[in-house]
């Protein structure tokens, strides 16, 4: 009995040790693999992903805003809006996201976006233009300002809404602001025309909503031939090309026309010492938008100063003709002074259509016309020729009459695009673009000289013979037509493919009579 009581005794007094030390042993493996559980739960939270697309507008016009740039904060992870305002972040965990979105000429703003898995719900980002605030200055360095480079080589985005801000002489000018960029440069104060490390401004591709336009300068190249109120983007490459641009020598600007205000209609009217211009936009229905400007000089109405001091510094000279009167000298006559100033104006007409046919689809159509037009027509009369004593071709050896000259030149652009643009997935978007382009430079010289005598114009002339009718007529013209299927697909995070077609056809006509 004792052995077994002792028996039953240190049965009684050690087993209550023994749970104990099992149910720690539980609670800890337990612990250990809630842990263990709630880590590899917070492990394939991380590696679940979902993409974040959406739209970036202006909060006033509900314009979409082209190559904003869109990056997820605290990360290295970003990406930018297309030319619809479209953009997509491949891959963004999923989680309570913050996007900070950058654009030139607007506020930054940071948007929080609950990225759950399987929704795929597009958003819209309105950012609201930068403020001008009058009575106080204050002067605070800030990126992206007027043109923010590119990680790409030699890429610089270029924002014509601040232009405003920078000096100009008239109006604000595109070509002109360019200049100021690293690279760049001038012939002059006196050209508006673009020197690219050494190229010439012939070798730049310049291209308006997909059309090219050549010879882009108004005024003898003194203003360009772009109004800044009609444009919203300019794509500024130096250098590495993308290869959807075909090719070009110096570089290649890629301007993007404003749509027009899809809220309300909007009208503006400007004017300047040289010219006036004005601007109407709005919505047509609720798929429809469209947007008109024009700009046009009124100097051959009114010779303001301003054009006066122009036109003498592009001519680089006085201006005032010699003209023969009565007198003595070889050929007769005492000078006398005219000053003959030519005529001169030029215009420019963008318009822009766009169509919404539904929620994936983009359909423009965008015009644009610009032309200068020089009119160096004179008639003067009391003109005298001929030499005193000489009887060659009449009793006095004078000859007086009345010379009629016709002389215009005419140059510009015309052009029209059609484009349309196909969301088929979130990650993978299509552009199909027809556009055609005409330069047209007209120079017409045709004249007579009356005179007051009978039978000055005998075939034994030396002197007078030319005088009678004169005619000289030269036409130039470069067409344009492009064709261009471009299409971008994202990959994933890290590859974004970009491939199409590019095709364009170019005659060019030159004709001379005399």
């Amino acid at each position: 009995m004792m052995i077994s009581f002792k028996k039953r005794n240190k049965d009684f007094c050690f087993p209550p040790q023994k749970p104990i030390k099992i149910f720690m042993s539980k609670m800890i493996f337990t612990i250990g693999l809630i842990v263990l559980l709630l880590n590899s739960a917070l492990i394939a939270n991380d590696n679940k992903k979902n993409d974040i697309k959406g739209y970036v507008t202006d909060a006033v016009s509900g314009e979409v805003l082209p190559y904003a740039n869109i990056v997820l904060k605290d990360t290295d992870k970003g990406t930018s809006t297309n030319t619809r305002g479209y953009f997509i972040l491949v891959d963004a965990p999923v989680q309570s996201c913050t996007l900070e979105v950058v654009y030139i000429g607007y506020n930054t703003k940071e948007v929080v976006v609950s990225n759950i898995e399987g929704v795929s719900k597009k958003i819209e980002i309105k950012l609201l233009p930068t403020m001008l605030e009058g009575e106080q200055i204050t002067v605070v360095a800030e990126k992206y300002k007027i043109w923010k480079p590119s990680e790409e080589i030699s890429h610089i985005t270029f924002s014509p809404k601040e232009i405003s801000a920078l000096p100009s002489l008239g109006e604000p000018d595109i070509f002109r602001s360019l200049q100021l960029l690293p690279g760049i440069s001038s012939a002059g104060d006196g050209s508006s025309g673009l020197y690219v490390r050494g190229g010439t401004p012939d070798q730049n591709l310049v291209m308006l909503d997909g059309m090219t336009v050549y010879h882009v300068d108004h005024f003898f190249g003194f203003i360009s031939a772009f109004n800044a109120d009609a444009v919203k983007d300019v794509q500024v490459y130096k250098g590495g090309f993308p290869a959807k641009y075909g090719g070009r020598l110096s570089s290649v600007l890629e301007l993007t026309g404003k749509n027009g205000d899809s809220n309300k209609k909007r009208f503006g009217f400007g004017l300047n010492m040289l010219s006036a211009n004005f601007i109407f936009e709005g919505p047509v229905t609720n798929k429809i938008n469209f947007l008109v400007s024009a700009r046009r000089s009124y100097s051959d109405i009114i010779e303001s100063g301003l054009y006066n001091k122009f036109y003498d510094f592009m001519a680089n000279e006085d201006n005032s003709k010699s003209i023969m009167s009565t007198g003595s000298g070889s050929y007769g006559g005492s000078m006398q002074q005219e000053e003959l100033r030519p005529s001169f104006y030029f215009y420019d007409i963008n318009a822009k259509l766009t169509y919404l046919p539904s929620s994936k689809d983009i359909v423009t159509l965008s015009l644009y016309n610009g032309m200068d037009n020089l009119d160096n027509s004179q008639e003067i009369a009391g003109r005298m020729y001929g030499s005193p004593g000489s009887s060659e071709f009449s009793n006095s050896g004078t000859v007086s009459g009345t010379t009629d000259k016709r002389e215009t030149t005419d140059w510009g652009n015309i052009g029209s695009s059609l484009k349309w643009s196909r969301q088929w997935s979130d990650r993978f978007n299509s552009d199909l673009l027809f556009a055609g382009s005409r330069y047209f430079s007209n120079y017409d010289n045709q004249g007579m000289f009356n005179s007051d005598s009978e039978n000055i114009l005998d075939d034994s002339s030396q002197v007078f013979r030319g005088l009678g009718v004169f005619a000289n007529k030269e036409v130039n013209s470069i067409n344009d037509f492009t064709f261009r299927f471009d299409n971008d697909w994202h990959l994933n995070s890290s590859h974004q493919l970009t491939f199409g077609n590019y095709t364009s056809h170019i005659a060019t006509n030159y004709e001379a009579t005399k």
